[in-house]
């Protein structure tokens, strides 16, 4: 991949005023990778503008504090480059996807092993950790230093995309590029009490709910939680509130794959699935229309909650 890396730099090389993407629902990695881009390319004297779908969950808040991240380009900037980062597909870009116009030049950086479907330079590696353990690398190809903001940025956006080092994809390469960002000045005991240790009541409040209402399924090798919207609203919470929760569920002991379904708004219905060993989550949601990691994908649906979870039942059986 090393000559797809070189193309992906001769591109940014090229731009001068830069929107930087990524997907709906953002992430640790999708914001501290669009940061740390932002920060590079005005090293590199470009312009830039980050525009999502979505605002920055609250927990990665402390990765923008000058809310850099919004939902449209500002006036008057007109980019010839789009940078979309940690993105598998052109509908996971939501209404950004309309930004962009025949004559921009589209670099997309990503760690999904589903090809995105847009792209004049693409630097893709599957096995990478997270989006950020791309940035670095492309940091280092330009020969640009990686100061303390964009260390924590970095730092935060593998710790997110790897559960804590926890999840199968923490490799000798990721950690040994954690290392060299905390040489660089990211704190991770400051990185840990952002993302883990600022829960709001309401937060908690959910987590009762979801784990009152877990199923356990299969021998306990599925573990379910189904939750409404009325659930949310008893607890007063945020629908970003949510996130986590599935976790929980794979940490039960012999459970294989676990599984969090939810009302959203309107009529969506939206599943994440967690999984180990030889069940490969990306594998389950690509057939029910979504993507993500082998242990960690999710998708969106128009059916019922009690549809969704037969639905998702069905074919997470095929697997064990």
């Amino acid at each position: 991949m090393k000559d797809k890396l070189e193309v992906v730099v001769a591109a940014i090389k090229k731009s001068r005023n830069v929107m930087i993407c990524s997907h709906v629902d953002p992430d640790g990695d999708s914001i501290g990778s669009q940061m740390a881009m932002a920060g590079l390319l005005k090293y590199l004297g470009k312009q830039t503008a980050i525009v999502n779908r979505d605002p920055v969950p609250t927990k990665y808040k402390f990765l923008d504090p000058q809310g850099l991240v919004r939902d449209q380009l500002p006036e008057g900037f007109n980019p010839d480059t789009m940078v979309v980062l940690d993105c598998s597909s052109l509908d996971r870009l939501g209404i950004v996807s309309d930004l962009i116009r025949p004559d921009m030049v589209v670099i997309v950086i990503d760690h999904h092993q589903t090809m995105p479907a847009l792209g004049d330079s693409i630097y893709l590696q599957p096995t990478a950790s997270s989006t950020a353990e791309l940035i670095v690398d492309i940091f280092k190809e330009l020969e640009v230093p990686i100061d303390r903001e964009q260390a924590l940025q970095l730092y935060t956006a593998i710790l997110s995309d790897t559960g804590g080092f926890r999840f199968p994809n923490t490799s000798a390469k990721c950690l040994s590029t954690a290392a060299e960002l905390v040489a660089q000045g990211a704190d991770p005991h400051e990185v840990a009490v952002q993302v883990y240790e600022q829960r709001s009541e309401s937060s908690l409040r959910l987590l009762g709910c979801a784990l009152s209402k877990i199923e356990i399924l299969e021998d306990k090798r599925i573990s379910l939680i189904c939750l409404e919207k009325k659930d949310l609203e008893v607890c007063d919470a945020r629908p970003n509130e949510v996130d986590g929760i599935v976790d929980h569920l794979i940490s039960l002991k012999g459970c294989v794959v676990g599984v969090l379904i939810r009302e959203e708004s309107g009529e969506i219905v939206k599943v994440n699935l967690r999984s180990r060993g030889s069940v490969k989550a990306n594998k389950i949601a690509e057939v029910l229309g979504g993507g993500g990691h082998p242990n960690a994908a999710g998708y969106l649906t128009r059916r019922s909650l009690s549809e969704a979870r037969e639905r998702a039942l069905l074919e997470i059986k095929k697997w064990l």
